[in-house]
């Protein structure tokens, strides 16, 4: 072990003075933050380009006016060319900046607009050490620096959510880190083999309180604050998951060590003194260590070069992120919950209903939520620490809404993870939005009322000739379940399903879209169009909508026709259906939700015009997501095809306790709908996505 060399007297330091360049880059940063402020009011009534023409003349007058006072103006004839075409460039450079971010600032917010904007530190940084050959050793050791406070923040999540193993690991965090405090002053204060200085001494006492005492102070209070709440951290994590988490972590480690090693040594003579594999393996050991150890052992290899740098910096800051990540997926995943019977569900959902899509709580891969009173119930799937509900709760009327809310919304906190109702319909939103959450509409359901439905009228032309067609050309309407239907019948709906599948650019969805398995349930009917010879042109799959134990309508499914086949066969079969409903005496039927649809009235609930959910802000960012999947799925298209039957045009929405979650609830909606996207998929999406006119 090798001991820290120190320049200064046994019991005395240098007085620490804060470098000056970093009082006026602290200057720099918040005049910065002034600027915005102040631009953003300016503009808001002045065009961006005038703003910046009357603002340059201000920085012109202030900047010559502190050159002549300073006196640097003397130093005028002294500029050479090139540092005076360098500097022509910048205040270009710099024209053209302003105007960029003056008209960012009047068209979006400062909060914004801001954060894109500095990115041009990381710019600043690549450049430099691109054009300018500068040395980044500062910059990783600051990240590094950095580091074990993620860890620390990311355990903290999952104090939040109350789990116990967070609070094991933030208990060894805060040890390690105390430890390397107590050896490295000890090393410190030990110069050569001498006594540390006494405690009397004024300036040795100094030292070690600044060096250990306040840092041991800090790392007890944590201790103290997690053992003080140890009756709230009542989650234990699923078997296996703090394992594969420290697999994971560990693999990743000893495979950044190994190209460390490997880079390091391709560029050897960029190292001071020259890098051997023995020595750049000790120092990336070294450098893995918190900054409070190294009065313990100090890096023995000084990189020169990107190359270098890379292979110093980058490498030990990756494995330490890959940590953070490992520590925070495992906080996220959901704590041992209580299992409830999948039937009890079922038999909750024909008792009490849940509303048109009520059918699908009942779909394998959900997990089932049910009151204790056993009255209320939600199905959910589980995933990036978000409980995500499928629809609106098995539940008769308000009052068993509410508590239905209340229930699940406890359930989720007890089990860690973040409650959100996704494809609920207005009913359950207000009970959401009663309790202050984000509101959001991210579906449209087209509902049909059957009694007194009858296409007449020029509205339903295409209706009535798909009808009148399909006695022509011999097609019939042919009830039936999966289970029930022939075998033949089977193949042919397996073929066209799996046609229809291989046309799109990603894996089939599932989560509100139903497919083959769905249908494999004898609540389910099938409705198929099939012509004298038995071939089926299309397939629509219809589930039974329940309400106080009896069936009250019909909502469809899937729809898929066979490629080359009878082109009107989809609006025949949910015409027939319709009709058949009617005559069993239903009240409604469901054409189901169109995902990222919108008629604009998400949050208009009075028919005011005002927007009483407060959604609009995030309209743009759906329409761009719906934009997005319209290649790959076509729910544009979708939703235009179902209004032929004029249905009518119910919202459907996500709420969320708070708007900080819904990036971890967006993610939990796209696993849920594609929970197995491959690598492949994903390319061929991107490629339609670049191909799409």
């Amino acid at each position: 072990m090798r001991r820290r060399q120190t320049p200064w007297p046994r019991g005395r330091r240098p007085t620490t003075v804060t470098p000056v360049w970093l009082l006026f880059a602290c200057g720099s940063a918040l005049f910065a933050g002034l600027t915005a402020i102040l631009a953003k009011q300016g503009v808001r009534t002045t065009d961006s380009t005038l703003a910046t023409a009357l603002r340059t003349p201000v920085v012109l007058v202030g900047a010559w006016a502190m050159a002549v006072l300073s006196g640097s103006i003397r130093e005028l004839g002294a500029v050479d060319a090139r540092s005076l075409a360098c500097l022509i460039a910048s205040g270009l450079a710099t024209g053209a900046s302003w105007l960029c971010y003056f008209k960012a600032l009047q068209l979006g917010d400062v909060s914004r607009v801001t954060p894109v904007d500095k990115m041009s530190t990381v710019l600043t940084v690549i450049m430099a050490v691109a054009l300018l050959g500068e040395d980044l050793g500062a910059l990783g050791a600051l990240g590094l620096s950095l580091m074990p406070l993620l860890l620390q923040l990311a355990l903290a999540d999952g104090l939040r959510r109350g789990r116990r193993t967070a609070a094991v690991g933030t208990i060894l965090l805060q040890l390690f880190l105390a430890i390397c405090s107590v050896l490295s002053v000890n090393a410190e204060f030990t110069l050569d083999g001498t006594e540390p200085p006494t405690v009397s001494s004024p300036p040795s006492s100094w030292n070690i309180s600044n060096h250990m005492a306040l840092p041991l102070m800090l790392n007890a209070g944590i201790v103290l604050l997690v053992v003080w709440n140890r009756d709230h951290l009542r989650l234990h994590t699923r078997p296996g998951v703090v394992r594969k988490a420290i697999l994971t972590w560990t693999i990743t480690a000893f495979a950044c060590a190994a190209a460390s090693v490997v880079l390091g040594t391709i560029v050897a003579h960029d190292f001071e003194p020259e890098a051997t594999p023995s020595v750049l393996i000790t120092d990336f050991l070294v450098r893995l260590l918190p900054t409070s150890a190294e009065g313990l052992l100090a890096p023995t290899l000084r990189p020169h070069g990107p190359l270098a740098c890379l292979a110093t910096w980058f490498f030990p800051t990756f494995a330490w992120v890959s940590a953070i990540v490992c520590a925070w997926v495992a906080m996220t995943k959901p704590a041992i919950t209580p299992s409830v019977n999948h039937e009890d569900l079922v038999a909750l959902v024909r008792a009490r209903g849940a509303g048109t899509l009520g059918w699908m709580l009942t779909w394998p891969g959900n997990d089932a939520w049910i009151a204790d009173d056993k009255r209320t119930g939600f199905a959910y799937r589980a995933g990036s620490g978000v409980a995500l509900t499928l629809g609106d709760p098995a539940a008769a009327g308000p009052e068993e809404t509410k508590e239905a809310v209340e229930g699940f919304t406890a359930f989720a906190h007890e089990a860690g993870l973040v409650p959100a109702l996704y494809s609920v319909h207005e009913p359950t939103m207000l009970v959401a939005r009663e309790h202050g959450w984000t509101v959001l509409q991210v579906a449209e359901e087209a509902v049909i009322d059957l009694p007194g439905l009858a296409f007449k009228g020029k509205v339903f032309q295409d209706v009535r000739t798909a009808l009148n067609h399909a006695r022509r050309e011999g097609i019939t309407a042919e009830w039936t379940t999966w289970r029930t239907a022939p075998e033949g019948r089977r193949d042919q709906i397996r073929a066209i399903s799996q046609a229809w599948v291989g046309e799109k650019a990603l894996p089939e969805m599932g989560f509100t879209l139903g497919g083959l398995r769905e249908i494999d349930d004898d609540d389910t009917r099938l409705l198929l169009a099939v012509d004298e010879g038995g071939t089926v042109h299309a397939v629509t799959s219809w589930m039974p909508v329940h309400r106080d134990g009896e069936v009250i309508g019909l909502t469809l499914d899937l729809m898929r026709r066979r490629e080359g086949g009878w082109r009107p066969a989809i609006e025949y079969l949910i015409a027939r259906a319709a009709q058949d409903a009617q005559g069993e005496g239903l009240e409604v039927m469901s054409l189901s939700g169109a995902p990222l649809a919108r008629s604009g009235i998400s949050g208009d609930l009075t028919g005011d015009g005002v927007d009483d959910v407060g959604a609009s802000r995030f309209d743009p960012l759906l329409d761009l997501l719906a934009s997005l999947l319209e290649p790959a799925y076509g729910f544009a298209s979708l939703h235009s095809f179902k209004r032929k039957f004029k249905p009518r045009k119910v919202p459907m929405y996500l709420a969320v306790p708070d708007v900080v979650d819904l990036p971890a609830v967006g993610v939990a909606i796209a696993h849920a709908y594609v929970p197995d996207l491959t690598p492949a998929q994903t390319a061929r999406f991107a490629q339609v996505l670049v191909t799409h006119d």
